[in-house]
């Protein structure tokens, strides 16, 4: 009997941990449509899940391509970082931005429309907060609507973010315990959160936290930028930053390069 009531309790805790969590691959956004519920709560991350760079250099292929570049000729985290930010934040504030996929600006728009909560949840950095809500209504994103309302607009914790139009900034902070805690110093009532993200370890922060705090969690690791990681030429980008205050796009680097092979 003991063994039996033992048995019975591991079954129920090991099917409240399935019914809990779930990680899904996913190669387009439509995919996540038939997860979202009225109580849910909708995160998107920002670089390569709702937009991109119109070229490469200046997007987060760029940046992780450049990063461990730097790392491998012997750069510590901080020297890398310091060599990075200031031309990636250049970039950023110059670049034209395109969506991964058109659907996602009408999927957004039509979960709003329904009365749900949808948000950004980006690593980018606090000073790239007015530049990130210009290149989202740029491809037609408002993540202003149905807002998450907190209860002291001067929003204290114990490291930095920001909550603009929508967007909550972590930096380098785990994505989850931000989360959380602006979700503890909120009104919003949360039942459900599906997160998506073309990045893994970031699908696996919020999992872990919505795991500790028995919310209901779907996560999807957006795959449509795979094959752009695969595609990149570090050739085109290092030409592209050469014309740095004029943009090359891909196809007039690659053009310039494929002139150069041939005078070569």
């Amino acid at each position: 009997m003991i063994m039996r009531r033992v048995l019975t309790l591991f079954f129920c805790f090991f099917v409240s941990q399935v019914l809990f969590s779930e990680i899904i691959e996913i190669s387009s956004m439509d995919e996540i449509s038939s997860h979202i519920t009225k109580d849910s709560l909708v995160v998107f991350d920002i670089d390569e899940t709702l937009l991109t760079t119109k070229q490469t250099l200046g997007g987060d292929i760029w940046f992780r391509k450049t990063w461990e570049s730097l790392a491998k000729e012997g750069y510590s985290t901080e020297g890398a970082l310091a060599k990075i930010l200031p031309t990636y934040m250049n970039l950023q504030v110059q670049t034209e931005v395109k969506p991964m996929e058109l659907i996602t600006s009408a999927l957004i728009h039509k979960f709003q429309s329904q009365g749900i909560t949808v948000i950004g949840l980006t690593a980018r950095s606090t000073e790239l907060a007015y530049t990130t809500v210009a290149q989202l209504r740029s491809i037609e994103i408002n993540l202003d609507k149905n807002p998450i309302k907190l209860k002291d607009l001067d929003l204290s914790t114990h490291f930095p973010l920001k909550y603009v139009e929508g967007i909550l900034f972590a930096q380098s902070h785990h994505k989850g315990e931000i989360l959380l805690n602006l979700l503890r110093d909120s009104e919003h009532p949360l039942e459900k959160v599906i997160f998506v993200d073309d990045k893994i370890k970031y699908v696996k922060q919020l999992e872990e936290v919505c795991a500790a705090n028995n919310i209901l969690f779907v996560g999807f690791r957006y795959g449509v930028s795979d094959a752009n990681i695969q595609e990149y030429d570090p050739e085109v980008t290092d030409l592209q930053l050469k014309y740095f205050k004029e943009i090359l796009s891909n196809d007039a680097a690659e053009q310039i390069l494929e002139a150069r092979r041939l005078i070569s």
